[in-house]
């Protein structure tokens, strides 16, 4: 991506970002909370856990661990396998700062519009209730479904389909607002570009082409 197009995102991002703070969210969250006891409420409620970074963190490196030890000259396969869950584990990682930008900005959550019809920001609050911008559901989401194009990008649409639902769970259950989920996804943008640009760097390629099969480089 050029530097012009990275700017144009950026641009994109705060006004998306600012205008859902001054004039969205809030009436869009009210509006979502009448579905919260409906059947809408519950499906999302599930896709939402896709965006747990838990499960990919543990994952990742364990099989980065494991490819490693099963590796040997012969089996460059193996190795390949190891860096690829090993970028996978680290596009996600890089996505981590998100938390603390959450308490730096201390934004207060939509369940506390409901429950006390308080909004704002109160940084470095400690209390999870002030933790909504950005969203770490989101940055994990775009963190993995980004590490995977990147890997085997023959599946861009499904992972852009993930990444959607996923983001768009959070705000539909009201767990967070429309700009805490931008502001969630584009962190992990850049902290995927940041981990793609490092593992190139050292000469870890295991990239793919877009377009190419699985498999190919």
């Amino acid at each position: 991506m050029t530097a012009g197009r990275h700017l144009a995102l950026f641009a994109t991002v705060v006004v998306l970002v600012v205008l859902g703070i001054a004039i969205v969210d809030v009436p869009l969250a009210r509006w979502l909370k009448q579905y919260n006891e409906t059947a809408l409420r519950d499906v999302f409620g599930v896709i939402t856990h896709v965006g747990v970074s838990t499960y990919y963190l543990i994952t990742s490196f364990v099989l980065f661990v494991v490819f490693m030890a099963l590796a040997r000259r012969r089996a460059p396969r193996l190795r390949r396998a190891a860096y690829q869950a090993l970028f996978v584990f680290s596009a996600i990682a890089a996505a981590v700062p998100v938390n603390l930008l959450k308490i730096a900005i201390g934004r207060a959550r939509p369940r506390l519009l409901f429950r006390e019809d308080l909004t704002g920001f109160y940084p470095f609050g400690l209390e999870y209730d002030y933790w909504s911008l950005p969203s770490g559901h989101a940055a994990t989401i775009v963190a993995l479904t980004m590490a995977f194009y990147f890997l085997w990008p023959r599946y861009r649409y499904l992972y852009l389909a993930v990444a959607v639902l996923v983001c768009a769970s959070r705000v539909i259950i009201t767990a967070h607002y429309f700009a805490d989920v931008v502001a969630g996804a584009y962190v992990a943008f850049l902290g995927v570009l940041l981990a793609r640009a490092i593992f190139v760097g050292r000469g870890l390629d295991v990239f793919a082409e877009p377009g190419a099969p699985p498999g190919a480089h």
